[in-house]
């Protein structure tokens, strides 16, 4: 056990969800290269390691979760200054 595990409560411990890499893109839209760029950028979570080689990499479900709760609050904040009716430029 970690040691951030061990000094977390024992009631707060809970499995957590993992998304392998040949699936992430499924769920955030986004390829592989472009997700590699966001993390480099330190705009996407990083990668877990799940064995020693490192070769295995997954990510938390629900760091996913609130990487699209914050790409969704970004897009309402950004459409927050228009006026009704006008539309963003692409």
């Amino acid at each position: 056990m970690t040691q951030a595990a061990q000094q977390q409560p024992q009631q707060e411990q809970r499995l957590q969800r993992f998304i392998r890499q040949k699936n992430l893109p499924e769920f955030v839209g986004l390829q592989r290269t472009q997700i590699e760029v966001l993390i480099e950028r330190g705009e996407f979570p990083k990668p877990i390691s799940l064995n020693d080689k490192g070769r295995s990499k997954a990510w938390l479900e629900s760091e996913i979760v609130a990487w699209q709760v914050s790409r969704i609050a970004k897009r309402d904040q950004d459409r927050s200054h228009l006026r009704p009716g006008q539309r963003r430029r692409a």
